[in-house]
């Protein structure tokens, strides 16, 4: 029993006569189109297909693997590289679907899931799988056949990534192009996860821990996230070993005792003032046909929040203007507020965007002009690198005198090479 949605299209199909018991239906793109999706390192020329999910009802019990390939008539080397990436879900209770999905065999089968398993929502939360999971009669599959790949991930030295460990947290140099947490389809390349991996080795070497086969990413991860940084932004991300130490580090937040530090690239022939850049951000604005964004505004609105920063330096750097079409400027901000995507509307709506940020280019603006109107498809997420670096962080005492820790990233990636911008960057992934 099968029904699917592709990016496209929501279709519900049910088909009989499996002599294995799980209905087939054979997969409408090719399965070399998956087995790309899933390549290490990815082709030449690789462009993600966009997203496509498949839901299965299991008739009977089995493995997740077994069920899969046979339902989306899938080889099992495939199978398998979906699982091991994080890509297949499954829980005992169907849960209730969109009306879009929504079919009288999936209704009937939550139906009697709930029945039989009574209704404990825990039940009816699909649950990455992993190489031994086995799903019941009536079980709910979901699989995420078109993986979004984050190749930056894997040409990373995540080891020598890890700026430091404490008793409390592991300090991480994340590179750009690779998300902090991780994602519905992948739970292999994200920082989460490859810092744990890193931070486990490391203490395998130590001695602090017996030496173990590597975890699969369906396992609870050792790290905990505490804070995060766009895909798209380098630089120092600090995560917990601990929930008390997510839950500290939280206070310590809150109380206004942690201080951050950003590098940023940025076009403009003139640099910004020094000194208190405010302005007042709409966060979560949506067009049709663009990423949600934040907007900042000159003066209060309904629905926006003040916010603030502080440019402590700002030179020109004309060894760059060649790479990046014109001229650049680096610049150092400290952080006053922490709204998203804060520092990229702040610098876009006083007419210096980030280098490489296709989201906020186009709302670059001169101070005092309204903020800029744009139509569906003008503003795209960026995939690599923009210019803007979590270059410090800084956490004081209850005192507010006394530094706890002062965590520092190395050089922003345009310095490492005259010649290193988002498209290089971009070319060395491939």
């Amino acid at each position: 029993m099968l029904y699917s949605t592709s990016a496209a299209r929501v279709r519900a199909v049910l088909r009989g006569g499996c002599s294995k018991g799980v209905s087939a239906r054979a997969m409408p793109d090719p399965i070399e189109t998956i087995r790309a999706c899933l390549a290490s390192p990815l082709p030449p020329g690789y462009r993600n297909p966009g997203p496509r999910v498949e839901h299965l009802l299991a008739p009977r019990e089995d493995f997740v693997s077994t069920l899969v390939a046979e339902g989306l008539q899938l080889p099992q080397d495939v199978v398998a590289g979906l699982i091991e990436i994080g890509a297949v879900y499954c829980c005992p209770v169907p849960p209730a679907l969109p009306g879009s999905l929504a079919c009288e065999p999936s209704s009937g089968a939550r139906q009697a899931a709930l029945k039989q398993h009574g209704n404990d929502t825990r039940l009816s939360t699909p649950r990455r799988a992993s190489r031994t999971s086995v799903a019941p009669a009536g079980a709910y599959l979901r699989v995420h056949a078109h993986v979004k790949r984050f190749p930056a991930a894997d040409c990373a030295d995540w080891a020598a990534r890890l700026l430091a460990v404490t008793d409390e947290h592991v300090i991480v140099n994340k590179p750009c192009g690779v998300p902090v947490p991780i994602t519905v389809d992948n739970a292999r390349e994200s920082v989460v996860t490859q810092a744990s991996q890193a931070f486990q080795a490391a203490q395998v070497q130590q001695g602090l821990c017996p030496a173990s086969p590597c975890a699969p990413p369906t396992d609870p991860q050792p790290l905990h996230i505490i804070h995060r940084l766009d895909r798209c932004t380098e630089g120092v991300v600090v995560l917990g070993r601990g929930v008390q130490a997510v839950r500290a580090f939280h206070d310590a937040q809150h109380s206004g005792r942690v201080q951050k530090t950003y590098r940023l690239l940025c076009h403009g022939s003139q640099p910004p003032p020094l000194g208190l850049l405010t302005h007042h951000l709409a966060v979560g604005t949506r067009i049709p046909g663009c990423p949600i964004h934040s907007v900042a505004h000159d003066e209060p609105r309904p629905g926006t929040a003040a916010c603030s920063l502080m440019i402590e330096s700002a030179e020109s750097a004309p060894a760059l203007e060649s790479v990046h079409g014109g001229p650049v400027i680096d610049c150092v901000v400290r952080l006053v507020t922490g709204r998203t995507h804060q520092i990229r509307a702040q610098m876009a709506a006083v007419g210096h965007p980030l280098v490489g940020d296709t989201l906020y280019g186009p709302l670059a603006r001169r101070p005092g002009q309204a903020p800029v109107e744009v139509a569906m498809g003008d503003l795209q997420e960026p995939e690599l690198a923009i210019g803007l670096q979590a270059a410090r962080m800084v956490v004081m005492a209850e005192d507010g005198a006394t530094v706890l820790h002062d965590w520092r990233a190395p050089e922003p990636w345009w310095t490492q090479a005259s010649s290193c911008g988002p498209q290089h960057l971009a070319s060395s992934l491939q």
